[in-house]
């Protein structure tokens, strides 16, 4: 009995000195010494062991000829907010993820190296891209020598003007054999890549009002630039062959961007043979109305051996990257986008609404305005409203995403603006100016929409229109919405942007049954 209790006493002995060791209360977890020791174990297996295959996802795919690195191979993946360095044969990646945007040129990172103190990094390019937990930095730092130690201090405002800097953090960096046999290899293909790549003009700048048609190897691509927007749905494109008289070309895709006071606009022809002269005539109204037809315009493509050689070797390359992570290029050409399996009711309330009421097809579209993919979708969706004009009708929803700033105040704009009829045309708006989303521009809109100022200012505050926009947000979260844009079709998801050929064939599909 005795013998049981001294061994007893031992073990609560050991067990508060253990707690006061390894689990003293911290006001944050992430200081605590059983997590600081965690952390530094996993970052170092990521830097000597590669990726785990859940984070394959975040490395840089392996540059190809014709296609730059879209993420740094070597970049560990940064927990939360923290500063992450990494890198290997002179070149060093820093990363971390913030919950809200912060202004990319308000960034500055500083170096410090055995022979100097920290100094600015002159030319720097800083990255981003939007993840699950919020948008993702990093920089790239190369040109450095291997087997020195450096240092990195990051510094930004956020958003509401505080100074904030992470850091520092050190490397030094080392150079395998084996990794410059890979960097040797790599230069080498890229060299002979650019020596086979036949020299060619880039396509001429179009002049205010000018069409420009250039292209190769069967698809040609059509160019012009107008003072004031033009109503895309307008736009007719008609093509001659030398065998044919002029055929209306299926609307597909218009593109347009803002460029300064100017839109840009361009519309893409392929499956053409070459050596074939062809001529183009383009019309539309503009926006008093009146009829304005450009052209003609023509070309004739070409396309040599070192072309088809090149486009041979592109196509080979991205195959053989795809095998390695051991995807199916093949099924990936076809589609990489997929219609849910399960079919959601959805409630459309007072969401705005365009296209025929009662339209066979109904598109309800969860989008953000300040997403680039969802203004891609916006003009793929007028391509479809366009070329199914009483089959299709779209719903519109709100789903602003918390870290983009201003996708809620734009929201409202939108809404807002439907309070005077004009939601469309501001949803127009909207997404050709992402880049300029603030209340001075939505005053802007409004002015250049006609509408009513005060009327307008105390919408943008309404806190009915608040309660829209909270719904629709709401709305999503329970039909599972976890990227933009996503749009139910019918009722079934379909999430991402995918091409117009891509939602014609869609479209088409589930008009004659072969969807149910």
């Amino acid at each position: 009995m005795k013998k049981t209790l001294l061994i007893t006493i031992a073990l609560i002995a050991l067990l508060a000195l253990y707690k006061k060791q390894h689990i003293q209360p911290v006001d944050n977890p992430k200081d605590s010494p059983l997590f600081q020791q965690r952390l530094q174990s996993s970052l170092k297996r990521f830097q000597e062991d590669g990726f785990p295959d859940r984070l394959k996802g975040m490395q840089e795919r392996e540059e190809v000829p014709g296609n730059k690195a879209a993420y740094p191979q070597q970049l560990t993946p940064a927990l939360s907010d923290d500063l992450i360095v990494n890198g290997r044969c002179g070149t060093v990646y820093l990363t971390w993820v913030e919950e809200k945007h912060i202004a990319k040129e308000l960034v500055q990172v500083k170096r410090k190296t055995p022979e100097e103190d920290f100094s600015p990094l002159k030319d720097k390019i800083v990255y981003e891209r939007e993840e699950a937990q919020g948008t993702r930095y990093w920089i790239v730092d190369s040109g450095l020598t291997n087997d020195h130690s450096y240092e990195y201090l990051v510094s930004f405002k956020d958003a509401g003007g505080k100074e904030i800097v992470k850091g520092p953090v050190s490397l030094t960096l080392a150079c395998t054999e084996k990794d410059r046999e890979m960097l040797a290899q790599r230069e080498k293909r890229a060299k002979e890549y650019s020596q086979q790549k036949p020299s060619s003009s880039p396509l001429p700048t179009a002049k205010t009002g000018e069409v420009i048609a250039a292209g190769r190897c069967g698809r040609a691509t059509l160019t012009w630039v107008e003072e004031k927007g033009i109503k895309k749905e307008t736009i007719t494109i008609k093509r001659k062959s030398p065998d044919k008289q002029y055929t209306t070309l299926d609307k597909g895709m218009v593109y347009e961007r803002v460029e300064g006071n100017r839109v840009r606009y361009w519309v893409p022809d392929s499956g053409l043979t070459d050596g074939v002269a062809y001529e183009y005539l383009i019309s539309f109204k503009d926006a008093s109305g009146k009829e304005t037809v450009k052209g003609t315009v023509s070309i004739s493509l070409t396309c040599t051996e070192k072309d088809r050689e090149i486009q041979a070797q592109r196509e080979q390359a991205i195959r053989d990257y795809y095998q390695k992570k051991g995807i199916d290029y093949e099924a990936l050409k076809t589609s990489p986008y997929k219609l849910g399996d399960k079919e959601y009711t959805i409630t459309i309330g007072n969401s705005p609404q365009k296209g025929n009421v009662d339209a066979p097809i109904t598109l309800v579209v969860f989008t953000d305005f300040e997403c680039v993919h969802c203004s891609t979708w916006a003009q793929t969706l007028e391509s479809i409203q366009n070329t199914f004009p009483h089959k299709v009708k779209v719903v519109f929803k709100n789903y602003p995403i918390p870290y983009h700033q201003k996708a809620q105040p734009a929201a409202m704009a939108a809404l807002a603006a439907g309070e005077q009829g004009k939601f469309w045309e501001m949803y127009d708006l909207l997404f050709k100016n992402q880049n300029a989303l603030g209340y001075e521009n939505f005053l802007g809109y409004a002015k250049t929409l006609e509408l009513e100022e005060v009327k307008f200012q105390k919408a943008l505050e309404s806190a009915k229109l608040k309660s829209l926009l909270e719904q629709d947000t709401a709305q999503g979260k329970t039909l599972g919405v976890q990227n933009i844009p996503t749009t139910f079709i019918n009722g079934r998801s379909l999430v991402g942007s995918p091409p117009a050929p891509y939602m014609k064939g869609l479209i088409e599909d589930i008009l004659k049954n072969k969807i149910k």
